[in-house]
């Protein structure tokens, strides 16, 4: 709730790579504002760096999004993107029509479903000794545990950065990101 209405490149530890995100008081599960992101003419990216391995202290993510519709398939949908310092997903989430799927090693899972307009809370859960994940939608039960995606080696099994995606003339709104029950979350 500290951060300023507007442009979100800059506050924090977020960075607007291209399209468009501010923070906005038109939505929010929690509060009064959450961040804004809509694809203009290109798509639309911000990051957030987290400044330190993030499985070092916790092995959950968490976050809310709200979209604006639950059609255009893999053209229009919403992306929530961990990464490592190589720059390589670590099992990210992406909306796809009404579904919710998590991306992993082993392939793509439907971890659950949502509805147009209404705010959802996906969590994502990390194994690293493992080497598995797994995720959930809102309070029903996680998936089974899937292998980490070949790009994770030992070496970087680390999370260092948050990716909001946006696609095809999408909008929605992230809200509620957290990382694990007792770390104040970065928006």
């Amino acid at each position: 709730e500290s951060f300023t209405v507007g442009d979100l490149d800059g506050q924090g530890d977020w960075t607007v790579e291209y399209g468009s995100s501010s923070v906005s008081t038109d939505q929010a599960l929690s509060g009064q504002k959450s961040i804004y992101s809509r694809r203009t003419t290109a798509n639309s990216s911000v990051n957030y760096t987290v400044n330190t391995n993030l499985l070092d202290y916790s092995d959950t993510i968490s976050f809310a999004l709200y979209k604006s519709s639950v059609s255009g398939g893999n053209l229009q949908r919403m992306e929530f993107r961990p990464r490592n310092i190589n720059n390589n997903d670590f099992c990210m989430v992406k909306t796809f029509d009404n579904t919710v799927l998590l991306m992993h090693g082993e392939g793509t899972t439907n971890v659950g479903t949502f509805n147009a307009n209404t705010w959802t809370t996906v969590t994502i859960n990390y194994d690293t000794e493992l080497r598995k994940c797994r995720a959930k939608v809102n309070e029903n039960e996680y998936s089974a545990y899937y292998n980490f995606p070949s790009s994770i080696t030992t070496e970087n099994t680390n999370i260092l950065y948050i990716d909001l995606q946006n696609y095809d003339q999408t909008y929605g709104y992230f809200d509620d990101v957290m990382f694990g029950s007792n770390n104040p979350p970065p928006f």
